[in-house]
């Protein structure tokens, strides 16, 4: 009996936590601006705004907070989460750009409804494995850290549409970010990554690409399979070459590739219907190329 009682333990723990409310019932909770206020109140906190208030350390008393929803802690000074964030089990967003955080907490990897984090501004400079946690995760910005690798684990994140990677110090990507199906939004801009990943040709729900100023010296022979895409933008970067397969992006309005070492464009140009605008400004194309580019597409706007 004793067995099966301990067998059914973690089922009720889990049942145990109240679910988030929905977003019409939260439109009419009060918001509140004062921590201290917050912890005095704690079944009645559900967002909390505590935006630019120089706060530098968050106390185990925020793990109270047990109904917290929305966590607004922008432009503090916080150097570190407290691991009683680990028990705000219906926390849905947390922003915590401008802080001064050094790690990555794993407790967040432990919130089962979690849907946004900011950590955009930090001093982050690892990823935990329990980021894969993250199931339901759909937006994750990372800006401006230092950032030198992801953890394979970031493949199990399946909801992830959106993620914000540029200004950190990224030197390759894992093979595992290609299993991210939803992901529509790849900002990774301002690194160091000198090669792509084969397979980040199966992000097939992907419409944004941003690889400006990386050490990129080929792109991906397949690029053409990403036929979700929108905008690439790979300007200043070591392209000699584009795969002829790009022109098979028939949904792409914005192409930037200004600023690296191309002396011709793809033969068939013409099938990028769709394409108003293309970067070429600072190649080394010449007078009888950049003639037959623009004879090729007389509805884009094209910048040499």
């Amino acid at each position: 009996m004793l067995k099966y009682t301990l067998l059914l333990l973690p089922a009720f723990v889990i049942c145990s936590f109240s679910q988030p409310i929905s977003e019409k019932a939260l439109a009419t909770k009060d918001v509140y601006y004062s921590l201290s206020e917050a912890i005095k109140n704690p079944d009645s906190v559900y967002h909390i705004n505590l935006r630019q208030q120089d706060i530098r350390d968050l106390t185990p008393d925020f793990g109270l907070l047990k109904k917290l929803q929305f966590a607004n802690l922008m432009k503090n000074n916080i150097e570190a989460l407290p691991r009683e964030i680990g028990l705000l089990k219906n926390l849905q967003a947390i922003f915590l750009r401008q802080n001064k955080l050094t790690e990555f907490s794993e407790e967040l990897g432990t919130l089962p409804h979690l849907r946004e984090i900011d950590l955009d501004g930090n001093k982050i400079a690892t990823l935990p494995r329990e980021i894969g946690l993250l199931k339901k995760l759909k937006i994750l910005d990372l800006s401006s850290n230092k950032i030198e690798m992801l953890p394979r684990e970031i493949g199990g994140m399946a909801s992830l549409q959106a993620i914000e990677l540029d200004k950190n110090l990224l030197k390759s990507l894992p093979a595992e970010i290609g299993t991210l199906k939803k992901l529509q939004t790849l900002f990774l801009a301002n690194n160091q990554i000198a090669e792509l990943p084969k397979n980040i040709t199966l992000l097939k729900s992907l419409r944004t690409l941003n690889l400006d100023n990386n050490l990129l010296k080929e792109l991906p022979h397949n690029i053409g399979l990403l036929k979700e895409l929108r905008s690439l933008t790979i300007g200043s970067n070591q392209l000699e070459e584009i795969p002829e397969s790009i022109t098979n992006l028939s949904k792409l309005e914005l192409l930037s590739l200004g600023d690296n070492k191309l002396e011709k464009m793809p033969k068939n140009l013409s099938k990028m219907k769709k394409l108003r605008t293309l970067i070429l400004v600072g190649n080394n194309f010449s007078e009888e190329e950049k003639a037959r580019i623009m004879e090729t597409l007389p509805r884009t706007d094209i910048r040499f």
